[in-house]
């Protein structure tokens, strides 16, 4: 599952000169000072340093519409699915200044599922070209 926080890094609404489906480079954050900036600092769950931190070592950041946030409608599975019907749920997503594509993208999930012989793997989500696909790829690699 993926639960952003309000004001995630990839949200489009938290910068001023850029919409949804645009490109963030690392060449246009890098070099501006507090007082120009692209991020709004009033809704971003991130500072401006973060932002640099996260494109100095990604290069790029694709931004996104608002989509899966915490405590809004549809962020829950949708019957018939439900929680207590699987062994375990992962959520992916819930650090603001953080993007992962994969619900594999720490680590941690991978060690799990070995550890457990786990050898079938449910995955749900919106994005089928993003996060979706991402995290299904990765299931198979590992």
């Amino acid at each position: 599952m993926e639960k952003h926080p309000q004001g995630h890094l990839s949200f489009a609404s938290n910068y001023k000169e850029y919409s949804p489906f645009s490109n963030l480079f690392v060449t246009e954050v890098a070099h501006r000072t507090p007082e120009h900036h692209a991020i709004n600092t009033k809704t971003a769950g991130f500072t401006l340093d973060q932002l640099n931190d996260w494109l100095k070592v990604n290069n790029i950041q694709e931004l996104w519409p608002d989509h899966s946030v915490e405590g809004t409608p549809g962020v829950e599975l949708m019957p018939p699915l439900s929680e207590d019907q699987f062994d375990r749920t992962v959520v992916k997503g819930t650090v603001a200044r953080e993007e992962e594509y994969s619900g594999f993208s720490n680590g941690q999930l991978d060690a799990q599922l070995k550890a457990d012989e786990v050898n079938t793997v449910v995955i749900t989500g919106v994005a089928t070209d993003y996060c979706v696909v991402n995290t299904a790829l990765d299931a198979k690699k590992n």
